[in-house]
């Protein structure tokens, strides 16, 4: 996710063997000729640029490709299965992590049922002990390559740490990059929740061919990733997207981030479980899975409370749509389950508070990653962060990582 661009210069080496790499991951084999020709390289940048890709492994040559191409012409090819990537979901309830290629394919996936309302302590011994399951698991299947690490907001990227979580005692200022920087010798990339749906969308998702475009998350908080020109956007110390505590009634409830009226009060998967608890019981409705099974035709109070959490979400995509100018809105939430009836809501309210001709130029949709996005964000995360700062030790084998 960066612009195709290269330069001849000596101390750019970092920045054009990210240009090449990324050339070959987007046009299947491809020769050294065509890399210079796309980057802007000289050839002899290129076939030193990529000698030393070679040598460490994340490049090999494809000499059995039988193509169009003239005989000298070698194309290449990376080689995504011999790095590995640890990816960490954090949720309230449950911590998803697995491990992927540097394609982002998953290989396998767990989920540790962890109430982050114990301490952190307990949740980062926990998970540090499954990490190093895999680790274990995968020591002869290749290379660890780096962590992503994504969690509920707000994230200071800055200090690498989680800010506050809403509704969980004890999150609070949280260096959750220093304890695991510290404890492994490969990358750790942060990345809070929101943003990492933004991630997972553009490497595996409708978003693929957008360059400008939001996705927003919608759990027990709200968030939302911005994608702008092909770049996530992050704002100073990595707050941007915060939406789900972004006022839209300043007379509102108070909220534990200490405004009033955050629009997580009026749309987010725990106030509408509430707010049916309040009209169904809490005996009937325990978790947000039990109002899919709950929802049919004869539950019209249902559906209203549905349209309305739509409704509420509209009027804070509005504000994202006038602010950013995006060309698609991408949703990921359990409430999707509920099909077009929250959509159409969500587009309804969009549609009667937006210019005509912004609102006929925008799409809102549904995202189709049915697998953990945010987990997908983790790894797509560390793909990208490779891709983009190639350091060639990075692709050299290690003696197997103990804790």
């Amino acid at each position: 996710m960066k612009d195709i661009t290269g330069r001849n210069k000596t101390n750019m080496q970092l920045d054009n063997r990210s240009l090449l790499l990324s050339l070959i991951k987007n046009n299947e084999n491809i020769c050294r000729k065509d890399l210079a020709e796309l980057s802007g390289l000289t050839g002899a940048a290129v076939t030193n640029l990529i000698r030393a890709l070679v040598e460490v492994g994340i490049v090999s040559e494809h000499r059995d490709y039988q193509g169009t191409r003239s005989r000298n012409a070698i194309s290449l090819k990376i080689n995504y299965e011999k790095y590995l990537i640890i990816g960490v979901s954090f949720r309230r309830g449950s911590i998803n992590y697995g491990v992927a290629d540097l394609s982002g394919k998953v290989l396998k996936r767990h989920e540790l049922f962890l109430d982050l309302d114990q301490s952190v302590d307990h949740v980062f011994t926990a998970l540090s002990t499954a990490i190093d399951n895999c680790l274990e698991e995968f020591a002869e299947k290749g290379t660890i390559v780096g962590l992503g690490l994504a969690s509920p907001g707000p994230i200071n990227n800055k200090k690498g740490q989680i800010s506050f979580l809403t509704n969980v005692e004890g999150w609070k200022d949280v260096p959750i990059k220093k304890y695991f920087q510290d404890r492994y010798d490969f990358p750790v990339i942060l990345i809070e929740a929101a943003n990492a749906t933004a991630i997972a969308e553009k490497w595996f998702g409708c978003a693929q061919d957008s360059k400008n475009f939001i996705s927003v998350l919608v759990s027990k908080g709200v968030g939302a990733g911005i994608v702008l020109n092909n770049n996530l956007y992050y704002g100073n110390a990595g707050y941007a997207g915060e939406i789900g505590h972004a006022s839209i009634n300043y007379n509102g409830p108070l909220c534990q981030c200490g405004n009033r009226g955050c629009l997580e009060l009026y749309c987010s998967t725990l106030t509408l479980l509430k707010r049916a608890q309040a009209v169904y019981g809490t005996k009937l409705l325990k978790k947000i899975d039990d109002l899919f099974r709950f929802s049919n035709g004869n539950n019209q109070e249902l559906i209203n409370l549905v349209k309305e959490n739509g409704q509420y979400l509209g009027y804070a995509i509005v504000n994202i749509i006038n602010s950013f100018n995006p060309e698609l809105i991408v949703i990921n939430s359990e409430i999707k389950h509920f099909g077009d009836i929250w959509l159409q809501a969500i587009n309804s309210s969009v549609n009667s508070r937006l210019l005509p001709e912004s609102f006929s130029d925008i799409a809102i949709k549904y995202s189709a990653l049915d697998n953990d996005p945010v987990f997908l964000g983790a790894i797509a995360m560390v793909c990208e962060y490779v891709f983009n700062k190639p350091q060639l030790g990075y692709f050299k084998e290690k003696e197997k990582i103990t804790s």
